[in-house]
């Protein structure tokens, strides 16, 4: 199969190409380049690259493709926040027209990453049959973007949409901005996890190696199985609070202790979610790691790099952060395109005759 990911240059596309590729897919990859230069461990498969913003896809660029994992967009409600009109541009507008695209193109697949933070305020475990409240700019652009697509799924253009709790685990494009990973590193580099508001805020956490296994496992399910449906993604044992998962973190981390902070706990969302559907509908993809084996392998590989206290807070390991040194720094516009450079003017123009 023929597969585009969009955004497979960023967290979850690093991790999610090569199993593709061992899927023994032919994998494009379509990325505007947002955050070239937050490398953290090698990219592990290089593939064709379409270097667009996916506000600019036009239909011919999809021809003979027969799938789009969807990733790419503004990835949290700290960037999601900047500019609202921006973020539903992108993450809902732009996302509808690649679809759009697609459908045009005869792509027979769309799956969509989207985010459980749609849920927004929850106590109880929810399923995908809950009406959604998001709070934040971002889950609204996320679950604006939900109802678009799905309004044009059908036996000739499959959508899924997979709503992923939090992800935490290693990548080329690692982050620190992600609950899990921030607590490791922290309890790593200063032995100290920051707990705020008494970490009462609950949220799924999944390992960025099982989530990519569901996008496999959705590109090859036969299609009457995952037309048109909306799946949780994650393991029932990863609905965890916050302070929960510092717990879990100080026991693998000798020497390290949770200290609490006055005032609410980051994000507005809380939630649980139920997972039994994807259970249901992919009997066959078994998710692996559990919170405490996902932290175990995170630690040892963050052991094995050199990182130091100040890379804690360093912006190639915060998508905020990153985005405003390169809007500051002029290699982005304020709509978060690449700059123009205008010594490439001339050349240009010599290309174009």
């Amino acid at each position: 199969m023929r597969i585009l990911i969009t955004g497979h240059l960023g967290y979850i596309g690093g991790v999610l190409v090569p199993t593709m590729l061992d899927g023994g897919h032919e994998v494009v990859g379509l990325d505007s380049g947002l955050f070239d230069g937050c490398d953290f461990l090698s990219q592990s498969a290089v593939v064709p690259t379409v270097a667009e913003d996916i506000r600019d896809v036009e239909p011919h660029q999809l021809d003979g493709i027969d799938a789009v994992v969807h990733l790419a967009g503004i990835s949290n409600d700290a960037v999601g926040a900047l500019n609202p009109p921006l973020t539903d541009e992108v993450n809902h507008r732009a996302s509808v027209s690649l679809a759009q695209a697609a459908k045009r193109a005869g792509v027979a697949r769309f799956v969509f990453s989207s985010t459980a933070a749609v849920y927004g305020h929850r106590v109880a475990p929810v399923s995908e049959e809950v009406k959604i409240s998001p709070l934040t700019e971002y889950s609204r652009s996320k679950g604006d973007a939900e109802a678009g697509l799905l309004a044009m799924s059908d036996d000739r253009f499959a959508v899924t949409v997979l709503r992923s709790g939090t992800v935490y685990g290693a990548s080329p494009r690692f982050r620190l901005d992600l609950v899990m990973n921030r607590m490791v590193a922290s309890a790593l580099l200063s032995s100290v996890v920051e707990v705020h508001g008494g970490g009462v805020v609950s949220r799924p956490i999944l390992d960025v190696r099982d989530l990519v296994r569901v996008f496999a496992a959705v590109v090859t399910a036969p299609l009457a199985d995952v037309e048109g449906r909306v799946l949780n993604v994650g393991r029932p044992d990863g609905n965890l609070t916050v302070a929960e998962m510092a717990e879990i973190v100080t026991s693998l981390v000798p020497g390290a202790r949770v200290i609490r902070s006055r005032g609410h706990s980051p994000g507005e969302s809380s939630y649980r979610c139920d997972f039994s559907a994807l259970r249901r509908v992919l009997p066959g993809t078994r998710l692996e790691f559990d919170p405490y084996e996902g932290a175990r392998d995170l630690i040892e590989i963050l052991q094995s790099r050199s990182l130091g206290v100040d890379d804690l807070d360093h912006p190639r390991y915060s998508r905020l952060g990153w985005i405003e040194r390169r809007v500051e720094g002029g290699k982005l516009t304020a709509d978060l395109r690449p700059a123009r450079d205008p010594e490439m003017d001339g050349v240009w123009d010599d290309l174009l005759g």
